[in-house]
């Protein structure tokens, strides 16, 4: 829905706090970065559980989600097969996670230094400049 610019929505808390999360932090993922891609996330509000009848087992929270241009000269695709790659062995650096995920892994040093991210990198350190910067240098 293009028309929309920004979008609240009600989530399980885990999910919301996935949704938001910074790079570096636990809750940081995959699906922090597709989000990122598209808009801009923050946790707004916790939202009691008290406030529904009955009373469900988890706890809920508002999202607010601005959205922003995606970048053009990336392919959305191939950005997240890449991020699903490295973060699919979360514990493991880029070097070793992505090896197989790429046409040339020979390249992959060298466009990671490229970008300004060392080899050792884990993918949680990465935030969406970076994620875009390595799939246009591995993919241009």
């Amino acid at each position: 829905a293009p028309s929309l610019k920004t979008m609240t929505v009600m989530t399980q808390r885990e999910a919301g706090e996935r949704l938001a999360a910074a790079p570096g932090s636990k809750t940081y993922g995959h699906v922090s970065v597709v989000v990122a891609f598209y808009a801009t996330a923050s946790v707004a509000a916790p939202i009691s559980r008290k406030v529904f009848y009955p009373e469900p087992h988890v706890v809920s929270g508002l999202v607010r989600l601005v959205r922003r241009d995606a970048p053009r000269e990336s392919d959305p695709r191939r950005l997240f097969a890449l991020t699903r790659a490295a973060f699919s062995q979360r514990r493991k650096t880029l070097r070793s996670s992505l090896a197989g995920a790429i046409p040339e892994p020979d390249r992959l040093p060298d466009a990671l230094r490229a970008v300004g991210v060392v080899p050792t990198a884990r993918p949680e350190e990465l935030g969406i400049e970076e994620w875009l910067a390595l799939e246009r240098q591995l993919f241009a």
